[in-house]
């Protein structure tokens, strides 16, 4: 009896250890493709040009970055048991459709990026889980019509984005069950009819957003819902009038473009939303490179406006991580790089602050000051040195290599935080300053070895010659 108890338990210690082989040979299959941290709560599978979605995803990661790769469909029980998964994003592939129990298993998801993509169609229920839902992303894809039960289960949403999309009509009862949307994002559709009772119990909606124009809804607490409605319906009434007045010049047999609409809006393209900010700020944290490229192209159009928390739309553009919007920003002459926010941060030091090199690079050479430091006293070189890995996208990376060979390092780490230090040290950053708890960079670095030889690179005493 008792050799079977013990046959019986070393047989349960090996089926344990066979489950824990296999996932931890699983996390480190989907880290050989991607970039993990430590306890693979956080996976950044970006910019891979990835066809598929990569299996099997550890259960326990809390964010997920799967943006701008290849992927075209997803397969339904793809992720099945992430129950921990607060934030995926899915923007920049080619998802055409989103399939009833595409989403299963998300039931804490509280962010969805889905933006950039070719979806026409969502079917009924494809959201069905998703009760912990707050913000949900649907821009900049081929979306005509919205289905009455599409949005069924999102009853704790508060910010859709549908905007840069094919919408024409918003029919009754449309966001039916939206009880807690705050803000909805609708410009730069091809909206003509908006049916009376479409707002309606959608009592705590504070922003609507419409052909690149803000509308601040007010509700009356004694009776939220008709208020709601009736104001939500005025004030849409009056941006309609104001758009139809500023194009009444176009031929009459001739539908005004876009471009039209908001280039001959005029004063309209810098209106302040309950945050402060602007369309074009909108646009560059929803990543909609096309509606930045029309506002740009506006002549009273200001990039250097800040919100309420001191963020100008260049803060949002690095902040939502696409090169190509922050680049396009970057074209304007009468750009300020180094505006501070509320923490002090310039976009260079957001740049650094979100691992994205490529954007780094391009604000050093643009001009931006690479010695700023923040609320808390620290420079590039600070935040650089605590990050991990800084993503690829067009980055140095001769300099890198460069950068490795100094250090003695392989050329595989050339994107750790202490390789784009010394980079950033290289074009200028003080690796002596001391942020506001006295310490350096230098005193940052973990590693010992590395530490004394970064120490060794930087002792050389700098001259400033005044002419």
């Amino acid at each position: 009896m008792f050799h079977h108890v013990v046959s019986y338990r070393r047989s349960l210690v090996l089926i344990l250890c066979t489950i824990l082989f296999l996932e931890t040979q699983a996390d480190s299959d989907i880290c050989k493709i991607c970039t993990c941290n430590s306890l693979t709560t956080n996976i950044n599978c970006a910019h891979r040009n990835l066809p598929s979605i990569p299996q099997p995803i550890p259960t326990n990661v809390e964010y997920l970055y799967l943006g701008s790769n290849n992927i075209a469909t997803i397969k339904e029980g793809t992720f099945t048991g992430l129950s921990n998964l607060n934030y995926l994003a899915l923007w920049g592939n080619s998802i055409s459709t989103i399939n009833e129990g595409t989403l299963t298993g998300l039931s804490n998801l509280k962010g969805l990026d889905l933006g950039g993509n070719n979806i026409a169609t969502i079917k009924e229920g494809a959201f069905t889980g998703l009760s912990n839902l707050k913000t949900l992303g649907l821009g900049n894809n081929k979306i005509s019509r919205i289905e009455k039960e599409m949005f069924q289960g999102l009853q704790n949403l508060e910010m859709l984005f549908l905007d840069n999309n094919k919408i024409s009509r918003i029919e009754k009862e449309m966001f039916q069950g939206l009880q807690n949307l705050e803000e909805l994002y609708l410009y730069e559709n091809n909206i003509s009819t908006i049916k009376e009772g479409t707002f309606t119990g959608l009592s705590n909606l504070k922003e609507l957003y419409i052909d690149g124009i803000n509308v601040t809804v007010k509700t009356s607490s004694s009776n939220g819902n008709v208020e709601t409605e009736r104001n939500l319906m005025e004030s849409i009434q009056q941006v309609a009038n104001s758009i139809h007045q500023s194009i009444k010049t176009s031929s009459s047999n001739e539908k005004p473009s876009e471009e039209a609409s908001i280039k001959r809006i005029g004063g309209l393209v810098n209106p302040r939303d309950g945050r402060g900010q602007t369309p074009l700020h909108v646009a560059c944290s929803r990543r909609s490179l096309h509606t930045v490229e029309l506002l740009l192209g506006h002549n009273g159009i200001d990039a250097n406006v800040v919100d309420n928390d001191g963020d100008t739309p260049m803060h949002e553009a690095v902040r939502g991580q696409r090169y190509n919007i922050v680049s396009k920003m970057l074209i304007q002459g009468s750009l300020q790089l180094d505006i501070k926010n509320k923490k002090e941060r310039t976009p260079l030091l957001e740049a650094v602050s979100q691992s994205h090199l490529g954007m780094t690079h391009l604000l050093i050479a643009l001009g931006a000051d690479i010695n700023a430091v923040d609320g808390e006293g620290n420079s590039c070189l600070h935040l650089a040195v605590n990050r991990n890995v800084f993503d690829s996208e067009d980055a140095p990376l001769d300099l890198l290599n460069e950068c490795c060979t100094a250090l003695n390092l392989k050329l595989e780490e050339r994107l750790s935080g202490i390789v784009v230090a010394r980079y950033l040290a290289s074009q200028g950053a003080d690796f002596h300053h001391k942020n506001n708890k006295n310490n350096t960079p230098l005193d940052l670095i973990k590693d010992p070895n590395l530490r004394k030889k970064n120490r060794s690179i930087f002792t050389t005493t700098m001259f400033v010659v005044q002419k």
